[in-house]
Order: C-alpha cells, then structure tokens, then sequence
C-alpha cells in the first residue's frame, strides 16, 4: 500500500522539524529540500507556501552557521514570491516572509510585502480594524529592524491606536506582539 503523505509537503515539513528536534539535522535537510520541491510542484514556486516550507530550511542552516546557504535560499525564495499571494495571507505567514527578507537582505522587499497586504486588508475589513492594525505593527518592526526607528515609533503608535480602537479578540491576540515591539522601539536603548 503506498503511502498517501509521501507526496504532501505539509506532512513532510512536519516530519522534518521533528527531526530537527531530535538532533537528525541531515535527516532534516533532507526532508525540507523534498517538502519545498513538492510545495512547488503542487502549488506553485510563488505560493506562499514555499516561504513556509524555505523559513524552516534557511533557520536550520542558519543554526549550523551555514549563512550563504541561508541566504541564497531566502534570495530565491523572495524573488519568486508572488505578492499578490501575499496579501491574502496570514500575520504568521506575512512575518515568515520578513524573516525571509531579512535573511536575503531585502527587508525593504518585506516593506512592499506589508504595504500589499495592508492595502488588501483595508479593502476588506476597513481602515481600523486589527488585521490592518497587524500589518502597520509588521511595517513598524520591519523600519525597526533597518534601523528606522523614528518611523517604526510612527507605526507602532498608529498600529496601537487601531487595534484599541477596534477593541475584540484580536486586539488581545495583537498586544502582546505589541508590548514587545514597544519595547524595543520606544525604550531608549
């Protein structure tokens, strides 16, 4: 009987990061390339899944020092990512994606990335409302990161203002992330 999960990259990935817990890390490498080159094949080189797929791949060489490796992964992961996809994703996927562009040295891709998202949030949920409120918090420490921290204070207090206007769930879900933020951007150093 063949096995159904061989070809499903989300299993895949999950199997990697089990080995990576385990201290299997070639295991590991393995499995990631395998989930990324399905990911692909399935839904597309510029599917945001393949972020998903690449972050956890671009950590584990990171981890083991192997920066350039790190790096031409993210480069050509963010070169290929469709924004578009990217708009309609989730705030995990969206920093996924930062983390990404920071790895490549493209933080200002991951600018774009956020302003795309926002535009697409604004249109369905409306100006103040906590998903957009995500995405200025996202921009903030996307400036915060290349050392704009005039601007990322701007958003984050912005960011602030909306999600305690919009109040709800998900205001609670976005004060912790920031809390930190404002940590790091309004506490002089």
């Amino acid at each position: 009987m063949a096995n159904p999960d061989r070809n499903n990259p989300l299993k895949i990935h999950a199997a990697a990061s089990v080995a990576v817990a385990t201290g299997r890390f070639r295991e590991a490498e393995g499995m990631y390339r395998q989930a990324i080159g399905i990911a692909e094949s399935q839904m597309g080189a510029s599917h945001p899944h393949v972020a998903k797929m690449a972050i956890s791949l671009v950590n584990l060489y990171e981890d083991q020092g192997r920066y350039d490796e790190a790096r031409q992964l993210s480069e050509r992961v963010i070169g290929q990512i469709d924004p578009a996809q990217v708009a309609i994703a989730n705030d995990q996927m969206l920093n996924r994606l930062r983390e990404l562009c920071r790895c490549a040295g493209q933080l200002d891709k991951a600018i774009t990335l956020y302003r795309e998202a926002m535009t697409y949030r604004r249109k369905v949920f409306g100006d103040a409302h906590c998903k957009v409120a995500a995405c200025i918090a996202g921009l903030a420490e996307t400036y915060r990161d290349l050392g704009n921290v005039g601007k990322a204070r701007s958003l984050l207090l912005r960011a602030t203002s909306m999600a305690e206007e919009a109040g709800g769930d998900s205001s609670s879900i976005l004060a912790p992330r920031l809390r930190e933020l404002r940590q790091s951007v309004l506490v002089p150093a």
